[in-house]
């Protein structure tokens, strides 16, 4: 009887824990010559060897967890390109009824989906990173902005929407969390106007004042009820449809008024 050997594939650039069912690498029943099943029983396992390139594997990264139904393995934000096989696990899997299996688990990287972060600043003033920014997906992207001396930001724009909270400030930190989509940031800077005046806020330190742009989501609209049309009444040119009502009546009276005098003739 022989153990299967079994595949886990990771992602490059993302601190992730896996869990891989060890059952996986159990191999099928079998049945002997006079037709009894064949079954391992209980089992135990033993790691034996890890062979994975550097830098991926965590410290104590791998442990057996749930009654060794399941095997944990804890990967690093490994900023590594490479796709392919990285290495693998050997395990022994002890048995009461066979002797000891030797399995194998294939562990293979794969990059994750990048995303772009255009990012602009203009004449006096700074933003870091700046430029075209890779960043892979579900990972967090900050910039920081600083004005030059003598100088705030006039204006914050992400994804072509204004951030008014920036307006006035020296420094500004901006932070995209899991970032699951492209996006724009742009800024411009304007000169302290010194005969108001004026000073520029730096922004604290706290984190709380930092503006967190969450991952997208579907973006559901909540219409506004169009109050000129109610119950299938077109109310929207009130001084029209009054000028009318008004000349119906008045032909309406001038009506009655010519039927009595014709009466009394």
């Amino acid at each position: 009887m022989e153990a299967s050997s079994g595949a886990l594939q990771i992602y490059n650039q993302k601190a992730q824990t896996y869990y891989f069912p060890l059952s996986t690498l159990l191999p099928k029943p079998s049945a002997a010559e006079d037709g009894t099943i064949l079954t391992l029983g209980a089992c135990t396992y033993e790691l034996d060897q890890i062979s994975l390139q550097e830098g991926y594997l965590a410290d104590d990264g791998i442990s057996f967890l749930l009654n060794e139904q399941y095997l944990k393995i804890e990967i690093n934000a490994h900023d590594s390109d490479q796709e392919g096989v990285i290495g693998t696990i050997r395990l022994t899997i002890k048995s009461a009824n066979y002797e000891d299996l030797q399995a194998e688990i294939i562990v293979s990287a794969k990059n994750p989906n990048m995303y772009r972060i255009q990012a602009e600043a203009g004449v006096n003033g700074s933003i870091d990173p700046s430029g075209s920014v890779q960043v892979a997906e579900g990972k967090d992207q900050q910039f920081v902005i600083t004005a030059k001396k003598g100088y705030v930001i006039e204006a914050l724009t992400i994804d072509e929407n204004a951030v008014t909270e920036a307006i006035g400030q020296s420094t500004y930190t901006c932070l995209f969390k899991a970032v699951d989509a492209d996006h724009i940031i742009h800024v411009s800077f304007k000169r302290i106007d010194t005969e108001s005046g004026e000073k520029p806020s730096e922004q604290p330190d706290d984190p709380d004042d930092t503006i967190v742009i969450e991952p997208s989501e579907p973006n559901t609209p909540n219409p506004t009820p169009d109050n000129s049309q109610i119950d299938g009444i077109d109310t929207g040119d009130t001084t029209v449809s009054g000028l009318w009502l008004g000349l119906l009546l008045i032909s309406a009276l001038a009506g009655c008024y010519m039927w009595k005098r014709y009466k009394q003739e």
